[in-house]
């Protein structure tokens, strides 16, 4: 194989020692391959001289070796071959061009004296083994960070990502959205399709109205005057009910096409159709930097047949392959991630690689770490990754991810979660979010309505998004979540319990966060694990935007439209007079229900000392609470929000709330409705079933132990017959009560009649124990601070029974 320089007449001349220091090869002998003089590869070592005899300097073991974490590569892939006759010439030759790659260069140049000097290596350029890959459009390969020879171990960052700190090659797709829509007649709101926001523009008719959209400003997309175009892709994110979409482009604004149209077809749920399968499709056209760059370059879609198929279109792409631009890529959107999260048999630990032979290979080898899941499916335009456990099915290089485009399906949780003891799973927020019962959202668009969810309604409550950019913020991603102030903008603090009667929670200066909310209805609030950030979210999240003042920090405001009053821009329907103190349409003030300072409150922010609440008269957890009748200096325990509003008969420990995102119902039971169960009513929930199921009113031990005789079941099993709000003298009705009151009843209140404050009964005491039906007159046994003209009394005609209940002096109303 190697050729030792001989004289014409086939004499070897050797040099005094240099063959027989070779391989223990004898002076005499005839050296056949490269081992026998310097080893195959050649033995590292810092220069010529100083080492043993035979190593060289640089790093011939990393590519040429067979051992761990090395390439093998044969000599030829850089050097000249081996067999020519200029081998051992006192020059280094290196191949032309290294690795067989077009212009591939090392930077020492194509020949080179030996030298026993310290060793100065240099680096090579254009090679494939050092690049950010090849282009598909020219078999180039792209531009990469070379390490230099000799100077040791390298990672993935040596090479790829131009020495970034990920190692994720940087170059950018020229990607570009619409700005205007010159041609629209029949379209529905044609401008929703210029951004990727689950907003739709919609055509459902049969004349086959096209929508053109232009505007795209490739230029600010990174399309240079020097480049060449190769290809034109087209994405189109949608759904249509049924049938084919025409594609095409245009040159001129119109609906002139400009080459050959193309079909496809959208799917019947969201989701997103590419109208290329390769970056060297031109569209049966050519086309200049120029054109591309004007303003009325666009693209044209309708429907391919009469048929309406309600086509929705979210939003439309282009993406222009150029001779500079290797692939797709969408590594920029995954500067979170390892190498190893989707490239786990090439490195173990996304710096080192664990596998040559999965490395420069010429071909992607994508396999997930463990903990992570997807199923990648290679595409010369765009490869697709599906049943992906970090968002949403997605065409690599050409989907843009958003809260709502990830967040809607079940994803698995990231390894940071998952190490914090959080769960394996996150739900799919989007559908909660359409739910019958949900948050407030931006706009109540879509087909069917009211089931548009946008990346901006997120930003309102989270800090993992950002709401000058609209993309996730430096928390996103780092294992928990992570809840807005709505007051400050900033992640919501920590509270403690002052300890005092009635009490309050005392803001701190800690951020909170946490892998997962849980509360375990089981356990009163103080006995639960993780009361106190349960009440963080409860007094620094939820209860400072549903105050007198509502979200005050324009973070806490969708852009454009939100207001304090309004945080998502629009007015809540369905208000129906008497309002609370927030009026119609905005955010329903509940800190002024559970004020402690109230005749009636449930004890969120602060406790209760109605002596009725306890023993007997509850059911577990609350039956565990001792305390005497009448006694009003003895205070019971706290409760939060999500005692109540948890999924319908829901006990135990719950790990979703109904009140952030949504849910077929948000109670765990009905209200103003006839029920004896928990699942029937609300209020049994907390109460004594016998409140709802009882025969001789609300029995010992309560402030209701006696009364006229028809007072049983067929009125106590709805307990806003007397604990609900009600005209004087008005008939009854168990819908008769709307928005916001309804809220207020079961809140809290100090007012008999809503809207008017200081109003209290007529025999002049407040509403104590949830009490102002329709009655005339009701009053407890005595109240401190009320001077009241007939103590234990309920009277009226007309109203919710119509019966007086003035036998009853001490059976009757309870002392507060």
């Amino acid at each position: 194989m190697l050729n030792v320089f001989r004289e014409k007449f086939g004499k070897i001349l050797l040099v005094a020692g240099a063959i027989t220091a070779c391989a223990g090869i004898p002076g005499t002998a005839l050296a056949l391959t490269c081992v026998d003089c310097h080893g195959n590869p050649p033995v590292d070592n810092a220069s010529r001289v100083g080492g043993t005899t035979g190593q060289f300097p640089g790093s011939h073991g990393t590519h040429s070796g067979a051992g761990a974490g090395q390439y093998g590569y044969a000599c030829t892939k850089c050097h000249v071959n081996n067999a020519a006759a200029n081998h051992a010439n006192g020059n280094i030759d290196m191949a032309v061009p290294i690795n067989g790659n077009t212009g591939a260069t090392y930077g020492k140049g194509n020949s080179f004296p030996v030298t026993n000097s310290a060793l100065v290596g240099n680096t090579c350029s254009a090679t494939y083994c050092h690049s950010n890959g090849t282009s598909l459009a020219t078999g180039a390969a792209a531009s990469g960070t070379s390490p230099t020879w000799g100077t040791g171990s390298t990672t993935c960052t040596s090479c790829h990502g131009t020495g970034g700190t990920t190692g994720a090659p940087t170059y950018v797709n020229v990607r570009a959205y619409p700005s205007a829509a010159p041609t629209s007649t029949g379209w529905t709101t044609p401008t929703n399709a210029y951004v990727d926001d689950n907003v739709y523009a919609v055509y459902n008719t049969t004349t086959q109205q096209p929508l053109v959209l232009t505007g795209f400003n490739t230029t600010a997309a990174g399309l240079t005057a020097g480049d060449t175009i190769t290809g034109i892709s087209v994405t189109v994110h949608g759904l249509a009910a049924s049938g084919l979409i025409n594609v095409a482009l245009t040159k001129t604004g119109t609906t002139t096409v400009a080459g050959t149209a193309k079909t496809a077809t959208l799917p019947t749920t969201d989701g997103t159709v590419m109208l290329t399968t390769t970056p060297t499709d031109l569209w049966g056209t050519t086309w200049t930097v120029a054109d591309l760059q004007s303003a009325n370059f666009g693209v044209i879609i309708k429907d391919n047949d009469t048929t309406a198929s309600n086509i929705q279109i979210d939003s439309v792409t282009v993406i222009v392959h150029t001779a500079a631009e290797p692939k797709m890529n969408s590594h920029a959107s995954h500067t979170s991630k390892t190498c190893d999260v989707c490239h786990n048999a090439t490195t173990t630990d996304g710096t080192t690689i664990a596998s040559p032979a999965n490395h420069a290979a010429g071909s992607y080898s994508v396999v997930a770490k463990t903990g992570t899941t997807f199923t990648y499916a290679y595409n010369a335009a765009g490869s697709t990754c599906s049943t992906v456990s970090c968002h949403g099915n997605a065409i690599w290089g050409v989907s843009v991810f958003n809260c709502v485009t990830c967040h809607n399906g079940v994803l698995n949780t990231s390894a940071a979660t998952q190490a914090l003891g959080g769960p394996t799973t996150r739900r799919n927020v989007v559908a909660e979010m359409k739910s019958a019962w949900s948050h407030k959202r931006s706009t109540n668009g879509g087909t069917p309505a009211n089931t548009v969810v946008t990346a901006a309604d997120c930003i309102v409550c989270h800090m993992e998004g950002d709401k000058t950019t609209g993309k996730t913020s430096a928390v996103h991603g780092n294992g928990y979540i992570n809840l807005r102030d709505p007051d400050t903008g900033n992640n919501i603090k920590n509270v403690t319990w002052n300890g005092a009667t009635p009490g309050a929670y005392v803001e701190g200066t800690t951020d909170v966060q946490f892998t997962q909310f849980s509360r375990n209805l089981g356990v009163l609030l103080e006995n639960d694990p993780n009361w106190l950030i349960i009440a963080a979210i409860q007094q620094n999240h939820c209860l400072k935007c549903h105050d007198a003042a509502g979200a005050t920090n324009a973070n806490a405001n969708v852009p454009t439209t939100g207001t304090p009053m309004r945080p998502f821009g629009v007015a809540i329907t369905g208000h129906v007079a008497p309002f609370n103190s927030n009026g119609s349409g905005n955010v329903v003030n509940v800190v002024a229900g559970f004020t402690t300072t109230n005749a009636s409150y449930h004890p969120v922010i602060g406790k209760q000392n109605n002596s009725y609440v306890q023993g007997a008269q509850m059911v577990a957890p609350y039956s565990g609470v001792t305390k005497t009748n009448g006694n009003n200096t003895q205070y019971g325990p706290l409760m939060s929000c999500w005692d109540c509003h948890a999924t319908l008969g829901q006990t135990g420990v719950q790990t979703a709330t109904v009140t952030a995102h949504g849910g077929a119902v948000t109670l765990r039971g009905p209200i103003r409705a006839a029920g004896t169960t928990a699942t029937t009513n609300l209020c049994v929930n907390c109460h004594a079933t016998k409140y709802a199921t009882t025969s001789t009113q609300h029995g010992s031990g309560s402030a209701f132990t006696l009364g006229k005789s028809n007072m049983g079941t067929t009125t106590f099993n709805n307990c806003s017959y007397c604990h609900g709000y009600g005209v004087v003298g008005a008939t009854y009705s168990a819908t008769s009560v709307a928005r916001p009151l309804r809220m207020e009843e079961a809140h809290g209140f100090n007012d008999r009649v809503v809207g008017t404050v200081g109003s209290k009964w007529s025999g002049g005491n407040r509403p104590y124990a949830f009490i102002r039906n329709t009655l005339s007159s009701w009053s407890p046994k005595s109240a401190v601070g009320d001077t009241i003209a007939s103590p234990s009394t309920c009277t009226g005609t007309g109203g919710t029974c119509g019966n007086d209940m003035g036998n009853s002096p001490n059976g009757l109303g309870g002392v507060y």
